[in-house]
Parts: structure tokens; C-alpha cells; sequence
């Protein structure tokens, strides 16, 4: 009996990770545009000889980080950084966006 309560718990503790496989792809230029309205957006991308495709989206805003440092959506867009070399951090099952790193 104890054997099989530790293979329960064991199973139980693998189906409670998160599905999210992610992927990070160097960038030449990173452009992100965000729609207010429905609180989505698009990434951009040239110069990405890994990437699957030229334009990703979100649904959430991804976490930004400049240097170390997570800014918002918001400054970033506004920021003069928009176009520079980045990395991207993509969740392969969804093809989403879930962090951008310069």
C-alpha cells in the first residue's frame, strides 16, 4: 500500500507543472506593437534565423527586461530600445510570447 500511494503522489506532482515548453531566439530588431483596446499584441521580429515565424503574439503582456532590469509595457513602447538586438522567449506549444530580454 505504501508503494502505491507514492506512485499516486509522484504522478500528482508531474501533471501539476506547467505545459509550457519555452524557447529563446536572438533577434537583429524587436518591435512590439499592443492593442489597448482588446489588451493584445504583436512581436516582431528580423534578423532571426531560429525563429518559425516574423510575427508572434500575445494575449498577456510579456515581461520586458532592459538590461537586467523588467520595465513595462508601456515605458517600452515609449522607449528608444524598441528596435535593437533582443532575445525573445516563446512558448512553442501556443507560439506566444512570454518574455522579451535586451
Amino acid at each position: 500500500m505504501p508503494i502505491f500511494l507514492i506512485v499516486i503522489i509522484s504522478l500528482l506532482s508531474l501533471t501539476s507543472h506547467s505545459n509550457t515548453i519555452e524557447a529563446a531566439h536572438e533577434a537583429r530588431s524587436i518591435t512590439v506593437e499592443y492593442y489597448e483596446t482588446s489588451k493584445t499584441g504583436k512581436v516582431f521580429v528580423r534578423g532571426c534565423s531560429h525563429c518559425n515565424q516574423s510575427i508572434y503574439d500575445f494575449n498577456v503582456p510579456p515581461i520586458i527586461s532592459i538590461d537586467g532590469k523588467n520595465i513595462s509595457l508601456k515605458n517600452f513602447i515609449k522607449s528608444p530600445v524598441r528596435n535593437r538586438l533582443g532575445t525573445i522567449i516563446i512558448d512553442q506549444l501556443t507560439n506566444t510570447v512570454l518574455r522579451i530580454n535586451f
